[in-house]
């Protein structure tokens, strides 16, 4: 199965192995090379990317079981995720061969008409993907995704539309911004477990303690008090190398 295009957007030169498709811009087909752009050269944003790869996750108390199969992981762990918020909902999700690619479609797309309006969206879209444990290393605005029908190199599958999605607005994902930025715990501990308040906390285990989400930070009462948003984060993902993390900051 070839991949599937948008109306006019094909630069001839791809051969079905490895190509990407851009979120942005003229939503262009193709080599990495012919496609990816810096974030100066993007003028229109089309969609947001959440790279969901199984690899990136541990089993715990929020998961206790981890899926490696792209598919089990959709059914079991990020289906329920995306379920939990109403933006998430309209989520497109594509199998990317060796996970999962949750994407964002805008119509109509985001246009910028200043370097300011730019920068102010980018920001935007780094946000936003903060409301789900993505990959640490994904682009944000710069964010491209394999078509459906194209094939993954790295284990030889085809990328399957998983779910169809439903196209939002800007101002859908300017509510999701305003909610990270005002709740960022309170948010991100209902998309992962479905409530604000776990008995016993899932950080300390304690025996009659429980975790209450406040909009900035958690509090485990009866244990090990103030909780940050980045303990919530490495509740589900695997612990990241000291000296790479060092590198990032």
């Amino acid at each position: 199965m070839p991949p599937i295009l948008p109306p006019g957007i094909d630069n001839g030169n791809h051969d079905d192995i490895d190509v990407r498709e851009a979120l942005f811009n003229d939503a262009a087909i193709g080599s990495i090379s012919y496609v990816q752009a810096s974030k100066e050269r993007i003028t229109q944003l089309r969609g947001i990317l959440f790279d969901l790869d199984p690899k990136l996750y541990r089993t715990g108390p929020i998961s206790p079981h981890v899926p490696s199969d792209p598919r089990e992981f959709f059914d079991l762990i990020a289906q329920n995720w995306l379920a939990r918020h109403p933006l998430l909902q309209q989520a497109q999700v594509r199998i990317s061969g060796i996970g999962l690619h949750a994407i964002i479609n805008l119509d109509p797309p985001v246009v910028f008409c200043s370097d300011g309006e730019r920068d102010r969206w980018a920001g935007v879209v780094e946000t936003v993907q903060a409301a789900l444990p993505v990959d640490p290393d994904q682009p944000g605005m710069t964010a491209v995704t394999r078509p459906v029908g194209s094939i993954n190199s790295k284990n030889g599958a085809s990328v399957e539309l998983l779910r169809e999605g439903t196209s939002v607005t800007a101002d859908d994902v300017l509510s999701l911004f305003t909610e990270m930025c005002k709740t960022p715990f309170r948010t991100v501990m209902t998309i992962l477990t479905g409530t604000n308040r776990l008995t016993p906390c899932p950080i300390c285990q304690g025996e009659a303690t429980t975790l209450s989400a406040l909009d900035y930070s958690g509090q485990c009462y009866g244990g090990c008090g103030k909780i940050k948003l980045q303990q919530l984060y490495d509740l589900v993902l695997q612990p990241r190398d000291r000296k790479h993390e060092e590198g990032r900051r």
